[in-house]
């Protein structure tokens, strides 16, 4: 069952929230144009993917914290791997391993469609 409680910045991304339990999510997303490097050119914008770990991390927090409180991420560090292939579709499992009153720190690994680990996040 897929969870469809997404933004609309999510929804241009292509993201989808396929797991979100209290300090955990999965979420995917598939290569499509609008995030697209380039007309012709099928690899993931950058911006793209900085967005979809960002917006992903921050899915992980959802129950652990008020709904009517807003977020900010700070501190967003993402590594990935140089020459591995992020194919057309990559799942962000992310956890969130502190929370506090006022802040919170969340980690996160990307794989691509082959299960292959393309890179991690912390915030």
């Amino acid at each position: 069952m897929r969870v469809r409680l997404v933004t609309p910045y999510q929804l241009t991304l292509g993201m989808e929230l396929l797991e979100c339990s209290s300090g955990r999510s999965i979420s995917r997303m598939k290569a499509n144009r609008r995030i697209a490097k380039a007309p012709g050119n099928p690899n993931l914008d950058p911006l793209a993917l900085m967005g979809f770990i960002d917006q992903g991390l921050s899915q992980s927090l959802k129950g652990l914290i008020a709904a009517e409180i807003g977020i900010s991420t700070f501190d967003l560090r993402i590594g990935l791997l140089s020459g591995s292939s992020m194919g057309d579709e990559l799942t962000l499992t992310a956890e969130a391993v502190m929370v506090g009153k006022t802040s919170a720190t969340v980690t996160g690994s990307v794989t691509n469609s082959s299960k292959d680990i393309v890179g991690t996040a912390t915030a």
